[in-house]
């Protein structure tokens, strides 16, 4: 006998939906990632021979601050008859390698140095790391918010912190709109249980705190051209969460 499909709870279908919009989200941002992003060195470099050479070629690139000038040029030198040595084919392979890094180094944000310090979040099931240098307060969201007429959804009201008021921010609603099916109203009731203070007096909800983390940036998988989602600056290569630069999600929020 054929086993009838069982149907679906509007709670089911709901967390479906969301898991989807989840999904979503980050399949776009890595393949924006994927579009831009160069290939590793072992794309380039096929034997541990041609990797010392890579090596070599780096420090044209790059020389060690503390060498006298002299020697300097001297390496350099060096290490263009060595690159002149190399198949053509490897040539512009190093040469496409280092203008695609160039790009990626010129277009982080300001803040980013070779490490950075973040916090974790989760907002609506998706892992989010936001820079601690952005941020100026973390707290409970224990308290009732006091809504604004005519404000925009995102805008779910102000509380006060810290002797100042401040304005909660439906950060999943500005990240993934397409997730968000209840009223301010709704959402507010039912609030996250947490908040990040950023800029003046704006605060980010979230979902839970999960823990810090110092990044390299080498773990960023990061996007370099960001017409979309200016805010997503990248990818963290081993826990596939979303790098949050707030200061373009603030530059976002003023436009709306």
């Amino acid at each position: 006998m054929q086993r009838r499909a069982e149907k679906k709870t509007p709670q089911e279908t709901t967390l479906v939906e969301s898991e989807e919009a989840v999904f979503d989200l980050l399949e776009s941002l890595l393949q924006e990632v994927d579009e831009k992003q160069p290939t590793k060195v072992e794309t380039a470099v096929e034997s541990k021979q041609e990797q010392q050479t890579d090596q070599q070629v780096e420090l044209l690139v790059e020389p060690e601050a503390d060498v006298q000038p002299e020697l300097q040029t001297e390496q350099q030198t060096d290490n263009v008859k060595i690159f002149e040595q190399l198949p053509l084919e490897m040539q512009e392979r190093l040469i496409l390698q280092a203008t695609e890094e160039l790009k990626i180094k010129n277009s982080l944000p300001e803040w980013v140095e070779h490490t950075i310090p973040c916090l974790l979040v989760d907002v609506e099931g998706v892992e989010v790391a936001v820079p601690l240098i952005l941020l100026s307060g973390i707290s409970t969201w224990d308290q009732e918010t006091m809504p604004m007429p005519t404000q925009p959804d995102w805008h779910l009201g102000v509380i006060e912190y810290r002797d100042e008021n401040v304005v909660i921010v439906d950060t999943a609603r500005l990240i993934m709109p397409e997730k968000i099916t209840q009223s301010a109203d709704e959402r507010r009731e039912n609030h996250a249980s947490h908040f990040l203070r950023v800029g003046q007096n704006l605060a980010l909800s979230c979902n839970a705190i999960i823990e810090t983390i110092s990044l390299k940036q080498d773990e960023v998988r990061w996007r370099i051209t960001r017409k979309a989602r200016p805010w997503a600056v990248g990818i963290l290569i081993e826990r596939l969460s979303v790098l949050l630069d707030t200061e373009e999600l603030l530059k976002e929020i003023n436009t709306k």
